[in-house]
């Protein structure tokens, strides 16, 4: 597996449903690198657009996404030293030229339902490498005894297809639904890696990420007791069930691209209606994450390959030094 010749894993696909985060962690990421940059002073992370222009953290805002989004992007990390040692050479010896795919939330999800009708959508998600898969709790319904809808088939009934105003397309009603219950999420997300299991591909690389943890207020150090929790047991043990088949590597993640202010001394989200409250204290948490975990998963695979190649490569492996985390 060359992961330089192989487009399969230069590319990086966004699932979730509508309003679940896509835009905003895509738009986070950059301006968490602006906190990496000054706590992690050994390195220099730098994101560039498709002219090597740097890219600047641009406020994100509520209007979701309509179409599919393609962004271009070049990652590196560059030794703060210089005259860097041995460790932060090999580190740093990889350049990430990934292109990030962007659809609408409805779309992501209804071409679970028809792949045919959803062609754009089930391309870009089944032909990407790494997919972050964005769970958002803020979705999720009080109550699981909302009526259950087949998500195998396309009815004919009006009471499962919506025609959705701003694409005039018919689209199967889960997927323009304005809420889950925690059967219906697991089931969907289920859907989602049967129909990528199905797929004559190499490994999926799946980045788990939950959103809006500000609104939750929940400590964000154990992502998978967070996950149980928020989610329930139906989407734990989906995720477990896929984690034992070699078609996947999972990681779970905790997240919160508009991050905190303290409001009347206690912590609160800076977000509210889709809007930064406080644009100069924009501080997202572990939006960066799942991609430090692409380029490190991508980063190693090349490693590997050379070691394979060149015995002598092996002891790479040893001066690794692995992404950052948040504390």
């Amino acid at each position: 597996m060359d992961t330089n010749d192989n487009k399969f894993y230069d590319r990086i696909a966004l699932w979730g449903p509508s309003g679940s985060g896509k835009d905003w962690l895509v738009k986070a990421f950059a301006q968490e690198l602006i906190f990496f940059n000054i706590e992690y002073p050994d390195f220099k992370f730098t994101l560039e657009d498709e002219d090597g222009d740097p890219v600047d953290p641009e406020k994100p805002d509520s209007d979701p996404s309509k179409n599919i989004e393609t962004f271009n992007r070049t990652f590196k990390r560059k030794p703060a030293d210089r005259r860097p040692d041995k460790a932060h050479i090999i580190s740093c010896s990889f350049k990430h030229d990934i292109t990030i795919w962007n659809n609408a939330g409805a779309d992501t999800i209804a071409w679970l339902v028809d792949p045919e009708v959803f062609e754009s959508a089930y391309s870009a998600i089944s032909g990407s490498g790494f997919i972050i898969l964005l769970l958002d709790p803020t979705y999720l319904e009080n109550s699981i005894s909302k009526k259950e809808i087949n998500t195998n088939s396309l009815h004919e009934d009006n009471a499962s297809i919506v025609i959705a105003e701003v694409k005039n397309k018919a689209y199967p009603a889960i997927a323009v639904e304005e809420s889950f219950s925690k059967i219906e999420y697991a089931r969907t997300v289920k859907n989602l890696f049967q129909r990528l299991a199905d797929e004559e591909s190499n490994v999926y690389h799946i980045a788990v990420c939950i959103t809006k943890v500000d609104k939750m207020m929940y400590s964000m150090k154990d992502p998978e007791f967070l996950l149980k929790v928020l989610f329930g047991k139906s989407m734990t043990k989906t995720l477990e069930l896929f984690k034992d088949n070699s078609k996947f590597v999972i990681e779970v993640f905790a997240t919160t691209a508009a991050g905190y202010i303290k409001k009347g001394g206690k912590k609160a989200s800076n977000e509210i209606d889709g809007e930064l409250l406080d644009d100069d204290n924009w501080n997202p948490i572990n939006a960066a994450a799942p991609f430090f975990w692409i380029f490190e998963q991508k980063e190693k695979m090349e490693m590997k390959k050379k070691s394979m190649e060149n015995r002598l490569m092996g002891s790479d492996f040893k001066h690794y030094i692995e992404y950052p985390k948040r504390d």
